[in-house]
């Protein structure tokens, strides 16, 4: 997650909305979807801030020294992903008991993480059904990839690849 200030603000657009009863409105579930993405996206370059990268992203950029380049290059070459889809996340916050502004907080520090991955990494997902939505074991709470934020990662051998840590400066 890129910047608490912004979550802050973002629970409390969330909860508003929630609580005037247009959170499941279907021509504001695009927009909410969009205003959750921005807590995790956070710059324009976010390639440069991402919260984990691939080993073979970071192999493949070790060269590149300025932020700005960094970025470009990445954004040629790989894919910047959204750990938990946004889509997961507004549903997440949707279906809360008590949708409380601490409770949509949490949510967003939780899920709001960002990655750099190769094309190829991307694609795993996409060949599992995995591309924007969380794996059916997130969802069951009596296994181990219960609200795992890596799930779809971990199911599509992912995980293991990624490195954590800011890259660019």
């Amino acid at each position: 997650m890129k910047n608490l200030k912004t979550a802050e603000n973002v629970s409390w657009i969330l909860l508003n909305a929630i609580e005037r009863d247009f959170y499941h409105d279907p021509d504001m579930k695009n927009i909410l979807r969009h205003t959750i993405r921005r807590v995790s996206d956070g710059t324009n370059c976010w390639h440069a801030s991402n919260e984990f990268r691939s080993k073979e992203v970071v192999r493949l950029t070790a060269h590149l020294s300025k932020r700005s380049a960094y970025h470009d290059f990445c954004n040629k070459n790989f894919r910047h992903e959204h750990v938990v889809p946004a889509t997961v996340i507004y549903e997440y916050i949707g279906q809360l008991k008590e949708p409380t502004y601490s409770a949509i907080l949490d949510t967003l520090i939780r899920f709001c993480i960002t990655a750099t991955v190769t094309r190829e990494e991307d694609q795993r997902l996409d060949k599992l059904g995995l591309k924007s939505k969380m794996p059916a074991q997130f969802h069951d709470y009596t296994h181990e990839l219960f609200d795992d934020p890596f799930a779809r990662y971990k199911i599509a051998g992912i995980f293991e690849n990624l490195e954590p840590g800011f890259r660019a400066t």
